[in-house]
């Protein structure tokens, strides 16, 4: 098996695997909520609660599995956020 192949068979792996353990959107969205309510519980905040002073904190994307610094720059609300990675 080459190594493409090696890959892809990995993949399709991943795939049917989380197929199996969120069959609808609905579980999907479950697996999510759950995520999110361990991330609290593990100390992390809503970006809302994010300091407005410049201070660089850590913060998490949705659709990402890293941690990246950031800043907020600008007048809140018409500032923006800066990631860094």
């Amino acid at each position: 098996m080459s190594e493409f192949e090696k890959i892809k068979f990995e993949i399709e792996t991943d795939r049917r695997l989380r197929a199996a353990d969120m069959p609808t959107e609905q579980d999907a969205i479950d697996a999510m909520f759950k995520a999110y309510q361990r991330l609290q519980e593990l100390g992390w905040r809503p970006g809302i609660y994010m300091p407005k002073d410049g201070t660089m904190v850590t913060v998490i994307q949705d659709g990402s599995t890293g941690k990246f610094d950031c800043h907020y720059s600008g007048e809140w609300a018409d500032g923006y956020f800066n990631l860094f990675d």
